[in-house]
Order: C-alpha cells, then structure tokens, then sequence
C-alpha cells in the first residue's frame, strides 16, 4: 500500500501544462493565494504524482503530452476511487470550448478556463472550482 499524502485542509495543486512558462504564470497567480503548488509537465509525471499525492485541484491543459493528453488524465482521475475528491479545471484553447461556457463540466472537468487566460479570470475560476 502507498502512502498517500492529504489533509482536510488540502491546499495541493497539480499543475500540469507543457510550456513551462505557462506553469508559471499559473503557479505565480496561485502562490498569492497560499496554495502548496506542484507543477508537472506531461502525462507521466502527472500520473506519478497523482499515485503518491491528492490534490484538491488538478490545473490540467488538454493538450499536454503522453498517452492520451490531459483528456487522458482527467480520464484516471475520474476512474479513481482516491481521486474523487479531486478537483479538475482545464486550461485549453479547443474551438468547443469557446462557444460553450459549461464545456468542460461536459467533458468531466470541473470548469475550464481559455487560453489565452487574464490572470484574474484563473483566479476566479479556481476559486470557483474548489469552493
């Protein structure tokens, strides 16, 4: 058995893109509000962190590389028992989710954000999500 990492008061994001300085740009967006912030930068690093930790939010860009993209980790989060607390909110730049604000909850995430993103609209949407 694993020793998992979680708390009640889980603050954790994973955040999961390929361009290093969108990781960036999100952890720096994020860090003002005191979460414990980890970053990833394909499907497999994502996958081994969310073995050993739980985060409470998953900060997921759709098209991030390795098996099955970010589709495909959103597609483990949900067929996890250890994940179902775990919140996802998708970064993306697919044309369906320009015309269609609930997207991504129609795609299993819990929200979705477009890129390019203003900084202020990550904020609000993360709040949002783990509310």
């Amino acid at each position: 058995m694993t020793d998992r990492r979680y708390s009640m008061d889980n603050q954790t994001i994973l955040i999961c893109d390929d361009d290093p300085a969108i990781r960036r740009l999100i952890a720096t967006v994020l860090r003002v509000d005191g979460y414990d912030l980890h970053e990833a930068s394909d499907v497999p690093s994502a996958l081994e962190f969310l073995k050993k930790t739980t985060p409470r939010l998953v900060v997921l860009d759709v098209n991030v590389p390795g098996d099955g993209g970010g589709m495909g980790i959103l597609g483990h989060i949900r067929q996890t028992p250890l994940l179902d607390d775990v919140r996802v909110l998708l970064v993306t730049g697919v044309v369906e989710a320009f015309d269609d604000p609930k997207w991504g909850q129609k795609v299993g995430a819990d929200g979705h954000v477009l890129k390019p993103f203003e900084m202020q609209g990550l904020r609000d949407a993360v709040r949002s999500v783990v509310a």
